[in-house]
C-alpha cells in the first residue's frame, strides 16, 4: 500500500484536489495503467476518473475515491484526506463518541443505553 505524503494544502482554494488529481494521475503511470485500465479496475467510469485526475472535479464521493486509491495501491484515508475529508470509518468512531457524550447526559438505565447503542451501531453499519 503507498502512502500518500502529506503537506499543507489549501483545500479550501481546490488545491487539494489538483494534489489529488497529481497523485492520481503519477500513481497510475507509474503502474503503466491507462485512464480506461484504471478505471475499469476500480469500477468507476472512464469519464468520472477523467475528472478526478484533472484535478478540478470535487464532487466526487469517498467510496468513489476509495475505489480509486484502491485500484492504484494507495491507501485510500490518507488520499482522502488529501482533499479533507475523513474515511467513514473515522467518521462513525467520531460518530458514536459523540452519541455516548449525549448519553451520559440523559437519565437512562444501562438496558435503554445499551439497546440505543446497539440500534445506532445497527444503523451505522448498514448505512
Amino acid at each position: 500500500m503507498v502512502l500518500v505524503e502529506q503537506e499543507s494544502v489549501d483545500v479550501a482554494n481546490g488545491a487539494g484536489w489538483e494534489k489529488l488529481g497529481g497523485i492520481v494521475e503519477s500513481r497510475r503511470e507509474a503502474l503503466g495503467l491507462t485512464k480506461t485500465e484504471a478505471a475499469k479496475r476500480a469500477g468507476v467510469s472512464l469519464s468520472m476518473w477523467r475528472l478526478v485526475e484533472s484535478g478540478r472535479y470535487s464532487a466526487a464521493t469517498n467510496p468513489t475515491l476509495m475505489k480509486m486509491a484502491g485500484a492504484l495501491g494507495i491507501d485510500p484515508p490518507a488520499l482522502l484526506e488529501v482533499v479533507g475529508r475523513r474515511s467513514g470509518a473515522e467518521e462513525t468512531v467520531d460518530y458514536m463518541e459523540s452519541l455516548a457524550a449525549v448519553l451520559d447526559t440523559i437519565p437512562l438505565t444501562e438496558a435503554q443505553r445499551s439497546l440505543l447503542v446497539s440500534l445506532v451501531r445497527e444503523l451505522t453499519d448498514k448505512g
